[in-house]
């Protein structure tokens, strides 16, 4: 009776042990994903903030694209209109 009384206590903390590194892995596993949550928030806002810029960019681009096709156009206007018929 006194063994098994010592190997359900041996087990028993055994078990306890076990749950404390079990405890301990899932407090790891949760601060490693609240950082991962916020470096992956960051990086989206970095991502937003480099569309927007994209966005300005293409847009700028389209009217300087605007303006050299206004440009040539006046250029072979003037270009045609100036030559001996």
């Amino acid at each position: 009776m006194r063994q098994n009384l010592m190997a359900a206590l041996l087990l028993v903390s055994l078990a306890g042990c076990n749950g404390k590194a079990t405890e301990a892995k899932i407090s790891d596993l949760e601060s490693r994903n609240a950082d991962l949550s916020q470096r992956l928030a960051k990086t989206e806002s970095r991502l937003d903030e480099a569309e927007k810029k994209l966005v300005q960019h293409e847009q700028a681009m389209q009217v300087l694209n605007d303006r050299l096709k206004t440009a040539e156009t006046a250029v072979d206007k003037l270009a045609y209109g100036s030559a001996p018929h």
